[in-house]
């Protein structure tokens, strides 16, 4: 035989040992009552935090609706709108500028 195919078939023979050897692995962890419980918990905790993220996501609507309003956002006139009048005129007895 030539020397590649001896590592070939080394190769392949190391591959289904390693399969075999996860495989049985993975059965034993299945059938561990105490594996499973704490497996259980992992999954439900993260099924639990995913459904709190998409909770706190923005829930889409029409391309046309406004946003909703902002829970502390001010309900009157902002100071800058106070203080732009239209039309511009300068303050009661402010002459013209020297």
């Amino acid at each position: 035989m030539d020397g590649a195919e001896d590592t070939g078939a080394e190769l392949d023979q190391l591959a289904r040992d390693w399969i075999a050897l996860w495989q049985s692995e993975l059965a034993a962890l299945a059938s561990d009552p105490e594996a499973v419980e704490a497996w259980t918990r992992l999954v439900s905790l993260w099924a639990a935090s995913a459904t709190a993220a998409l909770g706190m996501m923005p829930r889409g609507g029409a391309a046309h609706e406004p946003p909703p309003a902002r829970p502390f956002a001010p309900t009157g006139p902002s100071d800058e709108s106070k203080a732009r009048k239209w039309p511009c005129r300068a303050p009661a007895g402010a002459g013209p500028a020297a």
